[in-house]
């Protein structure tokens, strides 16, 4: 990556916080980086809920850098009588290891009937999927971009994350944000979001809804065909 990046006239990143690990780790000069931001499509009207109950969810990678075993050690501290559970989506191939963990982990808190591991899921449910979450937790270390949660805010579900990398840049002030390595923490986090009276969820939602806005693939797609078009110019 070294090399490519030393050979590019300019190099392509989806955040300021991309931009600067390329600038930290790969010594890329900041006038050489062109950050555009990732795109959402934000429904209108949002999709209806279905009824499956009150669930906390989190989509991405298992991997350690993605720090589910914090989120599943904070909702180990949620009280049962929130009627919660903690569903856990995503694309996990070769991620085995990683699950077999978690899995253990769960096992050992005693959790087994209030977690469930939902794994992949087609993107015709994804609607579905975020829309029937109380809410979306996003603990990652570290993250170039996030766009679940994005996502999450587009389709009107709050959103709790980490304090790292580029969700801060990203989610703005439509997001809770906590401290990524402090379990009880993000319990508090999860069970005040969990219990907002209805005015109060509606508004943030509207938030949500209005931060998502402002990221556009049409824009995107525009923003990176003037970079092409400079870097042939020359």
């Amino acid at each position: 990556m070294r090399s490519a990046c030393r050979q590019a006239r300019t190099v392509l990143t989806v955040s300021e916080a991309s931009a600067r690990d390329l600038q930290t780790w790969l010594g890329v000069a900041r006038e050489r980086i062109a950050v555009i931001p990732n795109g959402v499509e934000v429904p209108d009207p949002p999709p209806t809920p279905r009824g499956a109950g009150r669930y906390v969810l989190y989509v991405g990678s298992l991997k350690p850098h993605k720090n589910v075993s914090t989120l599943v050690a904070s909702f180990a501290r949620v009280p049962a009588s929130a009627g919660l559970e903690l569903w856990l989506a995503g694309q996990w191939n070769n991620e085995e290891r990683h699950r077999r963990q978690l899995e253990r982990q769960v096992a050992s808190a005693g959790l087994g009937r209030r977690v469930r591991f939902v794994g992949g899921f087609p993107d015709s449910s994804q609607a579905a999927l975020f829309a029937g979450a109380t809410l979306l937790v996003a603990p990652a270390w570290e993250e170039g971009f996030g766009l679940p949660p994005l996502e999450a805010l587009a389709l009107g579900t709050p959103v709790i994350a980490s304090r790292r990398g580029a969700q801060p840049e990203v989610l703005g002030r439509a997001a809770e944000f906590v401290d990524g390595g402090d379990p009880e923490e993000l319990t508090r986090s999860i069970v005040a979001v969990a219990s907002w009276p209805p005015a109060e969820r509606q508004a943030r939602v509207a938030l949500g809804r209005d931060r998502a806005r402002s990221f556009s693939w049409h824009a995107a797609a525009r923003q990176t065909a003037d970079v092409y078009r400079a870097a042939i110019k020359g």
